[in-house]
């Protein structure tokens, strides 16, 4: 279908279903699943399944938005949400013995139990307060490859190292179809609240396991790579396999065995007793084997509150939409289900609903912003933005002491240089947001952060925020093909409150962009999309859990405020460093021309005197390739870590890895000299390490640091 059209269809969808069933004014932004009939007559949006729908029509959608979100989907503007609520999505005649896919028979299709595999900005939630309200058969994320074959072999490469942008809460998964839960996700896709149930053995998969990576059959064990990944509340009723996944945090989950895999460092925090991992003795935090397995493990998590959730009370026309913001808890262990919190009623009384239905542009100019602001500070309104890729023309401000902004497979385009989002009330929550940095001419100033958390906002709660800087085409701030537009970022998420937490978060200057028929070079570089920092925290006792921060320009994260604390932290460094001379973040601290740049990723200020950090990982991989006319050539970075030296320091399990790098020039060689404050020794590479056609990757490791 034209997209032009999309959104007077869906309005006129919607308005029938008031008339006709005198909804709520949440139920005015659902799509019914026989709006989406066909790919190209789908409309984006949040589609409400119910146990009353027929289970195979379900699965005819899901598989409609998969053909949609897969393999080239990676910077589509579709955004696309399933509200399953509370029951048994199961088959007929058995049918959750057998898994729905498109090429399967009329009668699998017939009898298949829901079987949901989440491409691009794809996300599933549960209705119920508690996951066993709603059950499905089979839960997947699969790898970039031709889903048409049926455990096809080649889909072991490219792997799912690019599989962004998609999730799944509040569900439990009962799989009785033979064979492995796979969940091949990397960056930006949290798994929270699932209660997964692994397949009875089979003489052909004898030992079903949560597989983090893709591929497994009966006759091919392997992975391609992957790059994740977060997991919060959820229990595995048996083992997860992490394949080849590169890192990996885990919160208060509950699991028989978390196997060693191919992971360069895993957190496992607040499983209490209940985690048994291989040789655990010998890896506890600080263990002399630390740099061999791993894993950090920690029994309790400090301080933590569970992300918003919008869940279903009552059936039939008198049902209710509320949401449920969580409390904090203190020095938690393992799942807690249900979750306890506050309620609040999804009405218009209560909130402001942004939707492709109600906002059908997706452009939310300034008197639409000044509407929202005054909605949400004068008269006492939440904002919840249902699926969508919205350009906000002026900024967010949340006031309010107590405001919550929520989103469901939400992104923000941050239009006219400026933020989409600044939070100064205190006890706000924020959660489920992807920001995008907008296109500026090259004469523009700075765009400030794109989410600013002010410093009257103390006790804020972040959950599941994403960044994005370059990478994509201009849908909407740009209608030319003018060359000189750039990114030009200060900062994804600044926070300058006290007591904040940042529950998953994944800031990204974009390393690759959208193809096409466009030239990808016009969409990143380090001249097109310029951004310094993923994170700026300026405020005292700021918590963060799963911080995943890449490819910046500047130090990644810079952590200005008093007692912070990093529980697992994944950065690679920019692939398009030009040279040394221009990756200088503090003083020039000796001459250029030996090769160092000194924008550690990780960077505690000078003047804080305490810090504490677990389970860090900083990743190199220089392209020479993305600097035509000869690159930076060879190029080290003199630590991972800066902090000041004090006591106050505390860092445990960090690794420093040599992914990839300059190989074309044979004297050439690139990587980290040390892995924090001149100490942990050198992790390089040069095209001398080649062995058998193959370019050895390295790793260094450092159990702990004090001051």
């Amino acid at each position: 279908m034209n997209k032009a059209i999309v959104p007077s269809l869906v309005v006129s969808i919607a308005l029938f279903s008031v008339q006709a069933h005198s909804k709520t004014s949440l139920e005015t932004h659902l799509l019914d699943p026989s709006t989406c009939i066909s790919v190209d007559n789908c409309p984006a949006g949040a589609y409400y399944f119910s146990p009353e729908h027929d289970v195979a029509q379900l699965n005819q959608v899901a598989d409609i938005v998969l053909q949609k979100m897969e393999m080239d989907s990676e910077f589509s503007t579709d955004r696309y949400a399933f509200l399953l609520a509370p029951g048994v999505y199961t088959g007929t005649q058995n049918g959750d013995d057998v898994l729905y896919h498109r090429f399967a028979s009329d009668e699998v299709k017939q009898n298949a139990g829901l079987n949901i595999v989440l491409g691009y900005y794809t996300f599933v939630h549960g209705l119920g307060d508690h996951p066993a309200s709603v059950s499905i058969s089979n839960l997947e994320v699969r790898n970039q490859c031709d889903p048409s074959i049926p455990n096809n072999p080649d889909c072991i490469q490219p792997g799912g190292l690019d599989n962004f942008w998609r999730g799944a809460e509040n569900i439990r998964v009962h799989r009785t179809a033979p064979g492995d839960i796979i969940l091949a996700a990397s960056q930006a896709v949290p798994f929270r609240n699932l209660d997964i149930h692994l397949p009875e053995p089979t003489p052909d998969y004898p030992n079903p396991q949560l597989l983090l990576c893709d591929y497994r059959t009966p006759e091919i064990w392997a992975c391609g790579y992957t790059s994740g990944g977060y997991m919060a509340n959820v229990n595995v009723a048996g083992n997860i396999v992490p394949g080849s996944q590169q890192q990996y945090f885990v919160r208060n989950s509950e699991f028989t065995e978390m196997s060693l895999g191919a992971l360069w460092n895993t957190v496992v925090l607040g499983s209490g007793e209940r985690y048994t991992a291989p040789d655990k003795d010998d890896i506890e935090i600080g263990g002399e084997l630390w740099d061999t397995f791993p894993y950090t493990l920690e029994q309790d998590v400090p301080i933590v509150a569970e992300k918003p959730f919008i869940w279903q009370e009552g059936g039939g026309d008198a049902k209710t939409f509320k949401l449920r913001v969580p409390n904090r808890m203190i020095n938690r262990e393992g799942v807690h289900w249900p979750i306890q919190g506050n309620d609040i009623e999804v009405t218009e009384d209560n909130f402001v609903i942004v939707s492709q239905i109600s906002d059908p542009s997706g452009k939310l100019s300034p008197q639409r912003v000044s509407e929202i602001n005054h909605a949400i500070n004068n008269e006492g309104k939440h904002l919840l933005f249902m699926p969508g890729d919205y350009l906000i023309e002026d900024t967010i401000q949340a006031q309010r002491d107590g405001v919550i902004v929520h989103g469901i497979a939400t992104t923000m385009v941050c239009g006219n240089a400026q933020a989409c989002l600044t939070v100064s009330g205190a006890n706000s929550k924020i959660s489920g947001l992807t920001l995008d940095a907008a296109y500026v001419s090259e004469s523009a100033p700075k765009t400030p952060a794109l989410l600013h958390v002010q410093h009257t906002a103390r006790d804020a709660d972040l959950s599941d925020i994403a960044c994005r800087v370059g990478g994509k085409p201009r849908p909407y701030e740009v209608q030319s093909s003018d060359q000189d537009l750039v990114n030009n970022l200060g900062t994804c998420l600044q926070v300058d409150a006290d007591n904040v937490i940042i529950d998953h978060a994944w800031l990204w200057r974009a390393d690759h962009g959208e193809t096409g028929s466009s030239n990808n070079d016009d969409y990143i570089g380090w001249e097109v999309n310029k951004a310094d920092h993923g994170i700026v925290v300026n405020g005292a006792n700021v918590t963060a859990y799963g911080l995943f921060v890449e490819h910046f320009q500047h130090y990644q994260t810079l952590w200005n405020g008093e007692n912070g604390r990093t529980f697992f932290y994944q950065s690679e460094l920019p692939y398009d460093v030009p040279g040394a001379a221009a990756w200088q973040c503090d003083q020039l601290k000796g001459d250029v021309s030996n090769n160092v740049g000194y924008c550690a990723s990780y960077k505690v200020a000078d003047h804080v005197n305490a810090h504490q950090a677990k389970g860090l990982g900083v990743y190199s991989y220089f392209d020479d390739f993305q600097n035509p006319g000869g690159g930076q050539g060879e190029i080290y970075l003199a630590n991972a870590i800066e902090v000041p030296a004090k006591p106050g320091m505390q860092f445990s399990n960090i690794i420093a890895v040599y992914l990839d790098g300059i190989k074309d020039l044979p004297a050439q060689k690139s990587g980290f000299l040390n892995i924090i404050n001149n100490t942990g020794g050198p992790t390089i590479g040069s095209v001398d390490m080649l062995n058998d056609g193959e370019f050895e990757k390295l790793r260094t490791a450092l159990p702990g640091y004090a001051g």
